[in-house]
């Protein structure tokens, strides 16, 4: 009994050293879950954000687009202007030449 009674000590601090085990091992099986599953909800949130990127990046080419075939329309409407707008003061200038030789044609008779 001398025995029993002397090892009981130490039986009781394997115990409790167990128990310690198994309470760090289950914190740190549930500190893993959180970060795997915080992991996880990163690398989602990731595809969704690199989905959206790519989007951006394709909407954004799209306008790019767009805008250069605007600048190149209202360049090619600043053309025709300009040529209307030279049509317009040659042909104002033969009508004050009309005019004028329509003056000089009614003075004469």
């Amino acid at each position: 009994m001398d025995v029993q009674h002397s090892t009981a000590p130490l039986l009781r601090q394997l115990e409790s050293t167990e128990r310690q085990s198994r309470s760090r091992a289950s914190a740190w099986a549930e500190l893993e879950t959180k970060l795997r599953s915080d992991l996880e909800d990163h690398v989602i949130q990731l595809e969704k954000l690199t989905k959206e990127r790519h989007d951006f990046i394709a909407s954004d080419k799209r306008s790019q687009r767009q805008l250069k075939e605007k600048e190149e329309d209202i360049a090619s409407s600043h053309e025709t202007i300009d040529e209307l707008s030279a049509t317009i003061e040659t042909l104002e200038t033969k009508v004050e030449e009309l005019d004028d030789e329509g003056k000089n044609i009614g003075e004469e008779y």
